[in-house]
């Protein structure tokens, strides 16, 4: 997929994802107070993995620019992490000239899930509840401005029916938060995460239409990584 109005119509008519989720940027317009909305400004390589069943899976990429720091792919994940937790399956190549950052970039990219799968992490869903039950009580005065931040981007992360229904069974008295963990092994998203790690023979090799060569072959992490559910055990059973 090469044309933003290609990902667009993927994303949001064969996958059903509100256009909210995707990495956008917005830019100012010649008259004052309006703007335009571009989508995967990025234009990093991605295309759908042949023969995929349904719904189709995509592959993403980053390409790493060679600086010494990772904040770029820091910036990048920010700006694609909301589109991915509305995924049942992540693949993600890191493409790079050099190693050096492989073992970072992989530990920074699955680090993302494993919080977000984790329901007492925190920004995790144990902690979205709690804070929503005291603004939806009248607290919103009472919290930081971190917690704020922390909300808003928790609504958004986990705004889908099965959260809802799970939110007001336990706002309710239904569930407690033991419950809450059970249920949520079946509602997370992605189900499946795979970060590949793809060394390239230079840049230029990036921008052909087919390149030619690798220095060596795409590596894979170990496994499509699954959500296992073994975080309530590891944890007090007291609710907050």
């Amino acid at each position: 997929m090469e044309s933003e109005p290609q990902k667009v119509s993927l994303f949001t008519e064969q996958l059903a994802i509100d256009k909210k989720y995707l990495p956008a940027k917005r830019y100012a317009g010649a008259v004052r107070e309006r703007h335009t909305d571009r989508y995967f400004v990025d234009k990093f390589p991605m295309y759908l993995l042949p023969n995929s069943s349904s719904p189709p899976v995509v592959s993403f990429s980053f390409v790493d620019p060679g600086l010494e720091s990772l904040d770029s792919f820091k910036t990048h994940l920010q700006a694609y992490l909301p589109l991915f937790f509305q995924l049942q399956s992540v693949r993600f190549h890191y493409i790079a000239t050099r190693e050096t950052h492989h073992n970072r970039a992989k530990e920074l990219f699955m680090g993302h899930f494993d919080r977000h799968w984790n329901p007492d992490s925190p920004e995790g869903l144990v902690d979205f509840f709690c804070l929503r039950k005291r603004i939806e009580g009248g607290e919103a005065g009472k919290l930081s401005t971190a917690d704020l931040i922390v909300h808003a981007d928790a609504k958004l992360k986990f705004n889908h029916s099965g959260i809802e229904d799970l939110y007001q069974k336990w706002r309710s008295g239904q569930l407690s938060f033991d419950q809450v963990r059970k249920e949520y092994q079946a509602l997370r998203r992605p189900e499946t995460v795979t970060f590949i790690f793809s060394p390239v023979n230079g840049q230029v090799a990036l921008f052909e239409r087919h390149p030619r060569t690798l220095v060596k072959p795409a590596r894979k992490s170990a496994g499509p990584r699954r959500f296992t559910g073994d975080f309530t055990p590891n944890f007090a059973g007291s609710e907050r």
